[in-house]
């Protein structure tokens, strides 16, 4: 993770069931300087969520998110297990 974590910003965006764990913010601010927050409406989907979906659907999560985002999972071909 520490050559991710030198290569990329890693970018958080909030969901709307978030809790923030006490200290959990800051020890993951102290380890990765370029962690971002995005400033964005809270989402009430998880990629556990979006995966789940696809093993146990086997369709496009498309009614669940974002058409540009369901895309890029599709074209990218994101949580597929084979």
């Amino acid at each position: 993770w520490q050559e991710v974590v030198r290569l990329a910003s890693i970018c958080v965006a909030k969901r709307a069931d978030f809790v923030k764990a006490r200290g959990f913010a800051d020890t993951l601010e102290s380890r990765i300087p370029a962690l971002r927050y995005l400033n964005m409406p809270a989402v009430a989907l998880s990629a556990t969520q979006v995966r789940h979906h696809l093993a146990t659907h086997g369709e496009s999560v498309a009614p669940l998110i974002p058409d540009a985002v369901a895309r890029y999972i599709e074209r990218h071909r994101l949580y597929l297990s084979t």
